[in-house]
């Protein structure tokens, strides 16, 4: 089985539901918050959640972020919760929120899309010291090779001390339905 955690609130911040069963640690300056421990937060009434960030101007990303959603709430793997964020609309709270992270980007001009980046951006440091050991993973739509976004994501992962879980899938050339079929795995 596969265990996600969550770091515990840090002194100075409360919580706001999301939804029912989702609390969500939010402070009004995370600068002024001290790091954490990590603790689990998987409890069991609670399911894990996994958080998809995707960007795409042409439908390719975004379909193929759609498929990590039904590869990720399939019924064989049960008990996981899916949220999914466009890049520009996901923030820290839904960070904070996730057991585990999907990164969907297309490879514009040999790099992550700009969306992604404005993402890491607003999250790498609030979320620095509270996300470590997270596991994610990366997908790329990309009209050449699509190592150039895989390159300028990697790094972030690793500064975030995340965990990359599979190999990166490249959606190169035309999309199929073999590389919806890679993003479903």
């Amino acid at each position: 089985g596969v265990c996600l955690v969550q770091t515990a609130a840090p002194p100075g911040i409360y919580t706001r539901p999301l939804h029912d069963a989702l609390p969500i640690f939010v402070t009004p300056s995370w600068r002024s918050v001290p790091p954490t421990g990590r603790t689990s937060r998987t409890t069991s009434d609670r399911m894990p959640l996994v958080l998809i960030v995707w960007h795409s101007a042409t439908g390719g990303a975004q379909a193929l972020a759609e498929a990590l959603g039904e590869g990720s709430s399939d019924d064989s793997i049960g008990g996981i919760e899916v949220v999914s964020r466009r890049a520009l609309e996901a923030g820290v709270e839904d960070v904070l929120a996730a057991d585990g992270l999907l990164l969907c980007t297309p490879e514009n001009f040999g790099y992550m899309s700009g969306a992604l980046k404005d993402f890491f951006d607003r999250t790498y440091y609030p979320c620095l010291e509270y996300t470590r050991g997270r596991p994610y993973g990366l997908t790329v739509r990309a009209g050449g090779d699509g190592t150039g976004a895989v390159a300028a994501v990697t790094p972030l992962a690793i500064g975030l001390g995340w965990k990359e879980v599979a190999p990166p899938v490249i959606a190169a050339g035309d999309l199929t339905e073999a590389h919806l079929a890679a993003a479903r795995e």
